[in-house]
C-alpha cells in the first residue's frame, strides 16, 4: 500500500504535486483509499473552497490528511464531522 500512496502523489516534470493532472490510476487509488479533494468536500457541503480553507486554519471542519503535500479528506473523517454537527 505504501507504494500505491507514493505513486498517488508522484508527478513527472512537476515541481508541485498539486499541479499534476490526475490520471485514471490516481482516481482509482483515491476511491480505494476513500479520499476526497478540498473541492469535492466543499461541493458536498455547499460551501466555497475558500471557506473550507478558512475553517481548516481555525481548526474547524472535517479533519484533512496530507498525502505527498496534497490535502485530502477521508470519507470517514467527513462523515464523523457531519455526524457530530447534526441538528
Amino acid at each position: 500500500m505504501d507504494a500505491e500512496l507514493t505513486n498517488l502523489t508522484q508527478t513527472k516534470g512537476h515541481a508541485d504535486v498539486n499541479t499534476a493532472v490526475p490520471t485514471a490510476r490516481t482516481f482509482e487509488l483515491r476511491d480505494k483509499l476513500g479520499l476526497l479533494t478540498s473541492a469535492e468536500v466543499a461541493a458536498l457541503l455547499d460551501i466555497n473552497v475558500g471557506t473550507l480553507a478558512n475553517w481548516r486554519s481555525r481548526g474547524y471542519g472535517p479533519l484533512p490528511v496530507k498525502i505527498g503535500g496534497r490535502l485530502m479528506y477521508s470519507h470517514r473523517n467527513l462523515r464523523e464531522w457531519l455526524d457530530s454537527h447534526a441538528f
